[in-house]
């Protein structure tokens, strides 16, 4: 039997023999050679049966191909180099024909983050695009599509509906290469669709939010071998079929009259017709993610979405890719800090009052004077301090690991946290306005009665 270093030094020397069997030229030669011949990412994706991003990690150095896509590349990176180094040919003096057009340069390669479906062709699966927001018009249903067109759905009953966007090419590729899946295609509901698909108008059940499992059209779509999740069929709503071969069926439906895109969920958008209202979608979806959501739900789908929880992994010694543990992926709840658990959580329990974080930003206000109310109609909230800015800017996206507790930590402002301090023991003194003199100064006022005209915290015993 083999022993553990066997295990471990085995797989090595295959991957490097592997190597050395099917050479390849560096990643700066592999990038000149596919921009010589004025190929774009996603053809040689195309024709190697690999994700565009592969490629661009091939041609970076970031990472290698294995087994027969190492062979296949190193193929197509040959013959590219015959075609680019091929020397022209003259035109003779009695040739007629025209001289060709001069060479375009090479385009340069541009980054990962910099590339958007705006930018590039559609991709050829999803040539519609990703998403689609559906119409009445007559006695139809019209699609616009994120690009201005439309066409004519050709359904009746939202099973009709569903099954016509799982064949008309919407939808959208995946942010990550290690994702498992491609974005559904989401067809976003206008309240004279919802109507015509014989739905209600709005929702009876204002606590859960979902259309009775006893109406008909969930009935038809059962009955046709549609699932829907847990959530049921409510403003947003997923609708799948059961994976078969690997295939992955299913259709995102937002329904705006009940709620989807609504302020509430933080999307404030405009009053649009479907064909503006698709292409302002379709641009969130471009350089953001298909909307699946609130925004705080897209928020959280777009962190998932580009780390995901596995990746692909050669493993030499299996000879073939393994599902492996994404580092930093970012699966799992995490219990909060103990100062941060609301009352209600289990972390909560005993703790004392005192050991609690319970400020915001509007903690610290104080009541307009009566003049104040009579001269200004609004309350502009300003944060002199920049504690959100100074977080945004520097903002640490989780990494999947708990909050630590410490106690009496040596301060590090580069370490982002809750910090308790208690000042009740500081010196404290009373000081006047350099303007004024020192007669001017009221004495102090009476205990719990904050001074007029000026900011009150309501707690001194947290910071962040």
């Amino acid at each position: 039997m083999q022993n553990d270093s066997e295990d471990a030094l085995f797989p090595r020397v295959d991957a490097l023999l592997e190597s050395l069997r099917t050479p390849l030229p560096d990643h700066l030669e592999r990038a000149r050679l596919r921009n010589g011949a004025h190929l774009s990412l996603q053809q040689l994706a195309h024709a190697l049966q690999c994700d565009p991003y592969d490629v661009e990690e091939w041609e970076t150095g970031s990472s290698e191909p294995h087994g027969m896509q190492r062979a296949a590349y190193a193929r197509l990176l040959s013959g590219l180099q015959a075609i680019t180094e091929q020397p022209h040919q003259q035109p003779t003096a009695t040739s007629s024909a025209p001289p060709p057009p001069p060479s375009q340069p090479p385009s340069r390669p541009r980054s990962r983050t910099a590339v958007t479906s705006r930018d590039t062709a559609p991709h050829p699966s999803f040539p519609r695009g990703p998403l689609a927001v559906i119409d009445q018009e007559g006695e139809g249903l019209i699609a616009h599509f994120a690009d201005q067109t439309w066409t004519d759905t050709g359904a009746d009953h939202l099973l009709d509906l569903v099954r016509w966007a799982l064949n008309a090419g919407i939808g959208r590729a995946r942010l990550h290469k290690n994702a498992r899946n491609d974005a559904d295609p989401l067809l976003v509901l206008a309240p004279p669709a919802i109507q015509h698909l014989g739905l209600p108008p709005a929702l009876d059940d204002r606590n859960q939010l979902r259309l009775p499992d006893s109406h008909p059209e969930i009935s038809r779509l059962r009955g046709a071998g549609f699932l829907l999740t847990r959530s049921g069929f409510g403003p947003w709503t997923r609708v799948y079929l059961p994976v078969e071969n690997g295939k992955r069926s299913c259709v995102q439906l937002a329904l705006a009259g009940w709620g989807a895109l609504s302020d509430r969920d933080g999307w404030n958008l405009p009053d649009l017709q479907p064909g503006p209202l698709a292409a302002l979608l379709g641009t969130y979806a471009d350089r953001v993610i298909t909307p699946t959501g609130s925004t705080a739900v897209c928020g959280q789908e777009l962190m998932t979405a580009l780390r995901p929880a596995t990746r692909a992994d050669y493993s030499p010694a299996a000879g073939r890719w393994v599902s492996a543990q994404n580092a930093n992926a970012l699966v799992g709840p995490l219990e909060p800090a103990l100062p941060e658990a609301h009352d209600a959580h289990p972390l909560a329990k005993g703790r004392r009052p005192e050991d609690a974080m319970n400020e915001e930003a509007w903690d610290w206000n104080r009541l307009p004077s009566d003049d104040e109310a009579a001269a200004y109609a609004h309350v502009v909230g300003i944060d002199i301090n920049l504690a959100f800015v100074a977080a945004a800017s520097s903002l640490d996206v989780g990494l999947n690991s708990p909050p630590r507790q410490a106690a009496s930590p040596p301060f590090d402002p580069a370490v982002p946290g809750t910090w308790l301090c208690d000042f009740s023991q500081a010196p404290t003194i009373r000081a006047c306005r350099p303007s004024s003199p020192p007669t001017a100064c009221r004495p102090p006022d009476p205990p719990g009665m904050p001074p007029p005209h000026s900011p009150t915290p309501q707690r001194n015993s947290a910071s962040r």
